[in-house]
């Protein structure tokens, strides 16, 4: 009997021994799992950790195309506003050239008729072909009876000479002219009627409208007046 127990002792020891070994190993095996699971979840974690970076930069990059894109956003603003006030400038000129050009066609239309030297320019280009025709019957000797004259009422069969450059609008070619029509006083002006522009129509074409344009009936009176202390 002391045999037997001694050798169940034995065998019992053993079991205990092997049990031990058993939990042991599975002791080794739930550390080796456990800490295989906590590197798949380092692992896990610096994933996440490198995707967040990447989606830090991108929200970056987007921060700064919105920030670009508001900066354009104003630029228009600007640009517009420019372009309202240069639009609003080139109306404003527009309105400035069109009085300027309306005073520089009245200044020269003054000019024209201030200036003895262009004031008959009109009437030598409107008249070239009847001065020239003209010109030519004198040069051969025609007789000079053949230029139309005016009236005697217009005349008033004086023989005074007046100078008529004093009138405005009257330059010295077209004071000749006038002469070689028989107006040589400011009194002849005053009586000129529709039949003596129609004979004066030959040599000088648009008298009648100089005539009324510079209002020579009123600067005729005037001048006579003043010369002759005399009104008419």
């Amino acid at each position: 009997d002391q045999h037997l127990g001694h050798a169940r002792r034995i065998e019992l020891g053993q079991r205990v021994d092997r049990r031990r070994l058993n939990v042991g190993s599975l002791a080794g095996r739930n550390q080796s799992v456990h800490c295989c699971s906590q590197l798949v979840e380092v692992a896990e974690l610096k994933e996440e950790v490198r995707r967040l970076h990447i989606l830090a930069s991108q929200a970056e990059g987007l921060k700064g195309e919105v920030q670009r894109l508001h900066k354009e956003r104003k630029d228009n603003e600007l640009l517009e506003t420019e372009i309202r006030q240069l639009k609003q400038n080139c109306k404003s000129m527009a309105q400035t050239t069109g009085t300027l050009r309306a005073k520089m066609h009245e200044l020269a239309h003054e000019l024209n008729s201030n200036s003895p030297g262009a004031a008959h320019d009109g009437v030598k280009t409107g008249s070239a072909a009847a001065t020239v025709s003209a010109h030519q019957e004198r040069d051969s000797g025609s007789d000079t009876d053949s230029l139309p004259t005016l009236s005697e009422a217009a005349t008033n069969g004086e023989d005074v000479a007046d100078d008529l450059q004093a009138i405005k609008g009257v330059g010295k070619v077209l004071a000749g002219k006038l002469r070689e029509l028989g107006i040589t006083s400011y009194r002849s002006i005053l009586e000129m009627g529709p039949e003596d522009f129609i004979r004066a129509a030959k040599l000088i074409p648009n008298l009648e409208g100089r005539f009324k344009r510079d209002s020579w009936v009123k600067q005729a009176r005037a001048l006579h007046e003043k010369k002759y202390d005399q009104a008419v």
